[in-house]
């Protein structure tokens, strides 16, 4: 998964981790929290590598689906295995902790976090070429649950 671009779901955890430090939010659990939303970004450059994944998780697909249909449906058995596993959302775990961010308080949060971290510029395809690529994973963090 490291080779195939999701270290960079790794890389937004990192970022989601600094933010919300003084919240004790585990790097574990954000990476867990970010996982779906770098499956989806990646369905097109990684898609041998979410078709294993999914294999692992007992995803189904057929041989000519299209790749971003299969990189959802992964993301979804993410988690809900992630929920299986006691993490629950990002939403969740904030408002377990008191913060009450909308999404737009939290990509606004985010985004220079991420555009600051050493490994979210490494991300293929790039998403540091303009901040709306930026945004549209964070929102995809954001909406998840």
């Amino acid at each position: 998964m490291c080779y195939g671009g999701f270290s960079n779901g790794h890389a937004i955890a990192q970022a989601l981790g600094g933010v919300y430090h003084e919240h004790k939010l585990v790097h574990g659990h954000c990476c867990a929290i970010t996982l779906p939303a770098a499956v989806r970004w990646h369905a097109n450059t990684s898609a041998g590598q979410i078709r294993k994944l999914a294999d692992s998780f007992g995803v189904p697909y057929g041989a000519d689906e299209i790749s971003s249909i299969v990189a959802d449906r992964l993301a979804k058995a993410i988690i809900a295995f992630s929920k299986n596993c006691g993490m629950p959302a990002l939403r969740v775990t904030l408002e377990k902790y008191g913060i009450h961010d909308d999404k737009d308080t939290f990509v606004k949060k985010m985004l220079p976090a991420v555009k600051q971290d050493s490994m979210s510029s490494k991300w293929r395809p790039p998403i540091h070429e303009d901040d709306t690529r930026i945004i549209e994973v964070l929102e995809s963090v954001w909406n998840d649950d």
